[in-house]
């Protein structure tokens, strides 16, 4: 998708991904990560504790103008590319409660 290739083309290109949030690593990806090391804590005789959290409703919950806000300051994704972003925003809260 162009809008997506361009955007991880910009959040790359200027730093702004966080540390665990990067193109092309996968909820698998990570899954993966979290059981290798598992097993190597195991293999190692040590005890591990994981904590798991269901985030698949967060994005429902969250505060679009804030959003968008952040998109804009900390981003600086603004003109065409943010009204793009608002009328994809908009229209998913329409189907959230429609």
């Amino acid at each position: 998708c162009l809008v997506s290739d361009r955007l991880i083309d910009y959040l790359t290109s200027n730093n702004l991904f966080e540390p665990f949030h990067r193109p092309f690593h996968s909820t698998e990806t990570a899954l993966t990560k979290v059981v290798n090391d598992l097993l190597l804590t195991a293999d190692s005789g040590s005890a591990s504790i994981v904590i798991l959290l269901d985030l698949s409703a967060a994005f429902d919950t969250i505060d679009r103008d804030i959003m968008l806000d952040h998109l804009e300051d900390y981003l600086g994704i603004c003109d065409m590319a943010l009204s793009w972003f608002r009328s994809y925003l908009m229209q998913i809260g329409l189907n959230l409660f429609h």
